[in-house]
């Protein structure tokens, strides 16, 4: 497995390559396009009339696409949108595109975002509060630590981290934003620091810092709404592949694609089904696909990842 130029590799890329493909001349939507790993491989996968549209909110992905895709690249088979997954019937519709042959979706951040310390998204790297996915929203996470009550911190830190020591962090954030301003990801790591044993700070910043960007960027809600949208922009015989790096994420995945292929609501003791609800989707992983060693070793960020594939099936109504 190679790295791309920026030394950021791609997650489960084999994998995601070989389950999603179904149509060499189809259309692709690749909706976390990050620093292109993921367009890059089904651009070489597809034949010559496949085409690939693939969006990101983050201005500097977009920007970073310029290195590696050509202008007759971008002409012919790849289309590049600043946008947000969730925009993907609107970016669709702008290619007067109403489906496509495969969806797939990297919900983590890419090495590049991860190791520019003026994004805040590391603990380990000093820069602002910032971990906005999207520089043209208004709230950045120093606005969250600084002007949210105690019980909305509590509530971020359990909910988006599962962090033990919630409750502890919200009442210490209270207080001592009293005295001081607190900006920087220096700011919030030397206050955790002097509340926290040493042995259990890595683990518990990392799960805070987690919790703060999912909130500010709205990243539950986020890939929820898109899960409901993409099934009516998917082909029949079409699928949606997405990794996922933790169990929040992993939940809704799981239990969308359940919801599609067994969409019946009525009581477990009715015989027959009487809500009418007709599954539309085939789940292709029984369970999520995980890096193997080898992945694990040469990208360590790989092993909390977890691979779930669906495919759109033809919805076929009884005649009343």
């Amino acid at each position: 497995m190679k790295s791309e130029p920026s030394g950021h590799i791609p997650v489960l890329l084999r994998e995601i390559i070989n389950f999603l493909v179904t149509d060499t001349n189809g259309i692709y939507f690749d909706g976390t396009l990050g620093d292109g790993g993921y367009t890059k491989a089904l651009l070489k996968k597809l034949d010559s009339h496949g085409k690939v549209i693939a969006v990101d909110w983050d201005e500097k992905s977009v920007e970073y696409s310029e290195k590696w895709a050509s202008p007759e690249t971008r002409r012919g088979r790849l289309s590049i949108h600043r946008a947000n997954f969730c925009e993907i019937k609107e970016v669709l519709s702008i290619h007067k595109i109403s489906a496509v042959n495969g969806i797939v979706l990297d919900v983590g951040l890419s090495s590049r975002q991860l190791d520019t310390g003026e994004r805040g998204f590391s603990h380990r790297l000093d820069g602002p509060l910032d971990m906005r996915m999207d520089n043209r929203m208004t709230d950045s996470v120093s606005h969250i630590v600084s002007k949210y009550s105690e019980k909305d911190l509590k509530e971020i830190f359990f909910k988006y981290g599962e962090e033990r020591g919630s409750a502890k962090l919200a009442r210490i954030l209270i207080r001592e934003r009293q005295r001081q301003t607190i900006v920087t990801t220096n700011d919030l790591v030397t206050i955790m620091k002097k509340y926290w044993r040493p042995k259990f700070f890595v683990k518990s910043a990392s799960r805070i810092f987690q919790a703060l960007r999912i909130a500010v960027n709205h990243e539950l809600e986020n890939l929820e709404k898109f899960l409901e949208i993409c099934w009516d922009l998917l082909l029949p015989g079409g699928r949606i592949a997405v990794v996922s790096y933790h169990s929040l994420e992993d939940r809704i995945v799981k239990n969308i694609y359940r919801k599609h292929q067994d969409p019946c609501i009525c009581h477990r003791q009715v015989p027959v089904c009487q809500c009418g609800k007709i599954p539309d989707a085939k789940i292709i992983t029984k369970k999520p696909v995980r890096a193997s060693s080898e992945e694990k070793i040469i990208n360590p960020r790989s092993r909390s990842a977890k691979l779930r594939v669906a495919e759109k099936i033809e919805i076929i109504r009884e005649d009343s």
